[in-house]
């Protein structure tokens, strides 16, 4: 088992700008999981600001029991080569000294690169875009079960003595990880291990995977933290503009023109901004973690607003921001009656009369029915 720098050995050999890293082995043996854990390892401790690009998609946990798509700060969801482009733009205009670095992952890199596709739009955009690459700072790192259906420059270079792009293998070779793990009498895991290969001059190397939050299964994973979502479909597509004609148009240009050609055929005009605070957000979140503490609305709205808040106002305004929650709201009349809270004064009387009243028709605030 070798004992290397992970990070100073990704620094140099995988995340210099013009790159081309190699993922392969059988499908489930963990190559996404391997790319995005080297990935997070970099970029958490890389010495200048790196990014990750990619098609692969990630879930964040907004309560115990409940998932929505969300992603790292440092990572972008890129589906085609406009979104690539436009997520490079951004990161140019966030960068005007050009020191950062992007790394861009490409799952199931066989779906959109195989040799026999190699006329296709798609993969001729990005055989292009990879002669490129360096002049935007960024790396590409592909994922495959299928090497050998990739065109021949995808899947040769200096780490297989013949031409092409690849700098570097990292390769799921399951004897020589089994083999290792029982010289060092240690628990076979193909998920914890891979082998790296930089030099077709010297025998691949076992190294651990490292275990990184990006990584986390989602039943471990912390409320408001991110994971790559596994099992999900990772699709690519060309895009709507002609990459020879957008190359076109960026030959001759230094790094200041370029980001002013990208920021007009690509949308952006601005460096990325954080949100703004949204209040009502911000206490539908809040109405959230009430309900799962077994608070009533009547309890919910005297800590929002005091007495004279109307606890359908905040279920409203809880379905705004989280509709899917909607089948958990209760009647608050009834639940201010059957928890033994008195409800607010004059609550009873508008309720009664207003023609949204949760008493009527066996409706609730909502227009869903409430079972008895």
């Amino acid at each position: 088992m070798a004992k290397i720098n992970l990070v100073r050995f990704l620094h140099e050999c995988a995340t210099r700008p013009s790159n081309v890293v190699l993922f392969s082995g059988h499908m489930g043996d963990g190559k996404t999981h391997s790319a995005i854990a080297f990935a997070q390892t970099y970029i958490d401790a890389a010495p200048q600001p790196t990014y990750l690009l990619s098609n692969i998609s990630f879930d964040r946990r907004e309560t115990e029991r409940t998932f929505s798509p969300g992603y790292p700060p440092e990572v972008t969801k890129v589906r085609d080569m406009d979104e690539l482009f436009a997520a490079l733009a951004r990161l140019m205009t966030l960068h005007p000294d050009g020191k950062f670095r992007a790394i861009w992952i490409l799952d199931e890199a066989q779906n959109f690169m195989a040799a026999k596709n190699h006329m296709s739009p798609l993969a001729r955009s990005v055989e292009l875009f990879i002669a490129n690459i360096r002049k935007f700072n960024l790396a590409i790192w592909m994922v495959t079960p299928l090497v050998d259906h990739l065109a021949p420059k995808l899947r040769d270079g200096p780490v297989t003595g013949k031409p092409g792009y690849v700098t570097l293998v990292i390769d799921k070779n399951e004897d020589l990880i089994r083999r290792s793990c029982a010289a060092n009498r240690i628990p076979y895991d193909i998920k914890k291990y891979t082998t790296i290969k930089w030099d077709h001059n010297k025998p691949p190397m076992v190294i651990p995977v490292p275990a990184t939050s990006w990584t986390t299964p989602q039943d471990r994973l912390p409320v408001g933290g991110s994971s790559y979502l596994t099992g999900s479909i990772a699709t690519f597509s060309a895009g709507g503009h002609d990459l020879q004609f957008v190359m076109s148009q960026l030959e001759d240009c230094n790094y200041a023109r370029m980001t002013s050609v990208l920021q007009r055929m690509f949308g952006t005009t601005e460096a990325p901004k954080a949100a703004a605070p949204d209040p009502e957000r911000e206490q539908a979140d809040r109405m959230r973690r009430g309900r799962e503490l077994d608070l009533t609305w009547a309890q919910i709205a005297y800590y929002e607003g005091g007495p004279d808040l109307a606890p359908t106002t905040l279920q409203y305004r809880l379905k705004k921001y989280y509709p899917a929650d909607s089948l958990k709201l209760k009647n608050a009349s009834k639940t201010n009656e059957n928890e033994g809270v008195t409800p607010a004064r004059g609550e009873e009387e508008r309720e009664r009369s207003s023609p949204s009243s949760p008493t009527q028709g066996g409706n609730s605030v909502l227009g869903e029915e409430i079972q008895p």
